[in-house]
C-alpha cells in the first residue's frame, strides 16, 4: 500500500482539464478542450497565469482559427510563453489589435504553408487598412511567432525574418521636402528699378 502523502500529492497535482504525461523524464501538458500546449512549469503561478489565459480562449466559440497548427492558434499559444511576456505592456497591447484584425482567410492558414510572400502580402493588407506602424506591428508579431515556432520545433526556418517594414508614405514625406525646400530657397536681391517702383521714386 502506498504512503497517505503520495496519493494526496497525487490528488493536488490532477488538474480538471489538463492532461499530463511524461517522456523521457520531461513533463508535457496540455489543455483538454482546446488542445493548447502549457509551457511553464507545472503546478507554478506562472502555470496557472498560462492555464487562465488558454480556459478565457477555451471559453470562447471554438472556430477555425483555433484549429491545430494555423496561425492563429500558434499566435494564441504564443502569449502564453516567457518570451511574450518580455515585451511591454503597449506592445502587448498592439499585437492583441493586430489578432483581432486578422482575416480568417490568413488565421486560418496552416502554419507549415506561410512563405515568406503570405507575410509581406498581410503587412501590406495591414498598411492599407490601418497605416504603416499598424503594418509594421504586424510584421513584428509574425516574426516573433515565427521564431518561437522554430525554436519548438515547428517550423525549420522563419519565412518572415527577410521581409522588411513598411515605409512611411512618400507622399507626406514627398510635401515635408518641398516645405523645407522652399523655407531654405535663396531669395534673389531686388533690382535697381525695382526698389524705386517700392519706394515711389
Amino acid at each position: 500500500m502506498l504512503p497517505v502523502i503520495n496519493s494526496v500529492s497525487r490528488r493536488i497535482m490532477r488538474i480538471s482539464g489538463v492532461k499530463r504525461y511524461q517522456v523521457n523524464g520531461r513533463t508535457y501538458a496540455y489543455h483538454r478542450r482546446t488542445r493548447i500546449r502549457l509551457y511553464a512549469a507545472w503546478g507554478t503561478p506562472s502555470f496557472y497565469e498560462e492555464l487562465s489565459t488558454v480556459g478565457a480562449t477555451s471559453r470562447c466559440e471554438t472556430t477555425a482559427r483555433y484549429r491545430p497548427e494555423t496561425l492563429y492558434r500558434a499566435c494564441k499559444e504564443f502569449q502564453c510563453t516567457d518570451p511574450y511576456r518580455l515585451y511591454p505592456l503597449q506592445v502587448r497591447t498592439r499585437f492583441q489589435d493586430v489578432l483581432k484584425w486578422l482575416p480568417d482567410r490568413d488565421a486560418t492558414t496552416p502554419l507549415t504553408e506561410v512563405t515568406r510572400d503570405f507575410i509581406w502580402d498581410l503587412r501590406n493588407k495591414a498598411t492599407r487598412r490601418h497605416g504603416f506602424r499598424f503594418g509594421n506591428m504586424s510584421l513584428v508579431l509574425m516574426q516573433a511567432v515565427l521564431a518561437w515556432s522554430v525554436a519548438n520545433g515547428t517550423l525549420k526556418e522563419n519565412p518572415a525574418i527577410s521581409v522588411p517594414k513598411a515605409r512611411r508614405p512618400n507622399s507626406s514625406a514627398g510635401r515635408d521636402r518641398r516645405r523645407i525646400a522652399a523655407v531654405r530657397a535663396p531669395v534673389a536681391p531686388l533690382s535697381d528699378s525695382t526698389k524705386k517702383e517700392i519706394l515711389g521714386g
